[in-house]
């Protein structure tokens, strides 16, 4: 049986659609040992899927502590409950381990960072996860790393607050002017529904270590997802460039190119749709 803790996620709720059982906070709080041994000895579950976390990265920029109680402190503490208790643990993490490459102007596109590059943040999200990587990696021999990146559902809301994609596609269809979108800030788009059957793949197989499962057809900058999503949503506003600088500053720093190489996920043949039609699925649902 698969337990999902952090069901109430965009990838949480899509896992669960999918069979899994889930629970969320305040029935289960990572950042107390003794509540996640609880629900384990409830559920007895056989893999655990750690989607808790606080993704808010401003928010964990602005409050350091509480992001490393959650995303550091709370995955040890998942990791050592399911060693306890004889479970596989499949942690899901993010493309912010890695602080981003300068590269020459054009060349954004190339960027790949493989499964076993050495993780170097920019921001106190990116820190966060990347201890709670290697303590899960510590502290459970029965584990997975799933890094994912630019997350988005047909829902539209993660933690509270619209994704990029959902956001965008209300901005194209409603506004009367352009919208003003990034062109230096480039990734991968993904859709949850790519993750959620990746994981489903990893759990059934017993695939150990890190995977990158994100959308392949990228890295895409911010400015060419958007046009996409107005060409898919029949936007009645275009897009317009601009750059990072023409914004005001934001209290963390984002990277400027975290593309991920799929290496793992190719051994094992773990199917990645290109973005641009991932993107085109999960969109017929908004």
């Amino acid at each position: 049986m698969m337990l999902v803790i952090g069901s109430e996620g965009q990838l949480g709720r899509r896992l669960v659609g999918k069979g899994a059982s889930g629970v969320d906070f305040p029935d289960v709080d990572v950042t107390s040992i003794l509540s996640v041994r609880r629900c384990l000895a409830v559920f007895k579950p056989e893999v655990v899927v750690n989607c808790a976390a606080m993704t808010d990265v401003d928010g964990c920029e602005l409050d350091p502590a509480k992001a490393n109680a959650v995303n550091f402190y709370g995955a040890a503490n998942v990791a050592d409950a399911c060693r306890d208790a004889g479970a596989r643990i499949i942690h899901i993490s993010t493309d912010y381990v890695f602080g981003g490459i300068a590269v020459m102007p054009g060349l954004e596109h190339t960027i790949r960072y493989d499964e076993w590059q050495p993780m170097r943040t920019c921001n106190a999200y990116g820190q966060s996860k990347m201890l709670g990587e290697e303590a899960v990696r510590r502290h459970c021999p029965a584990h997975a790393v799933v890094r994912t990146a630019w997350l988005y559902s047909r829902d539209g809301m993660a933690g509270g607050r619209p994704t990029f994609v959902n956001g965008m596609a209300s901005l194209l269809r409603e506004e009367g002017e352009p919208v003003r979108v990034v062109d230096d800030q480039w990734g991968d788009p993904t859709d949850v529904g790519t993750v959620a059957d990746a994981v489903c793949d990893i759990a059934a197989k017993g695939l150990p270590g890190t995977f990158h499962v994100t959308c392949s057809g990228g890295p895409a900058s911010r400015l060419e997802l958007a046009t996409e999503i107005g060409r898919l949503v029949g936007g009645r506003w275009g897009v317009e460039r601009c750059s990072t600088k023409d914004f005001p500053v934001r209290p963390a720093r984002r990277p400027s190119a975290t593309g991920l190489a799929h290496k793992a996920a190719d051994m094992y043949g773990i199917s990645l749709p290109d973005w641009r039609e991932a993107l085109r699925t999960e969109l017929s649902g908004v």
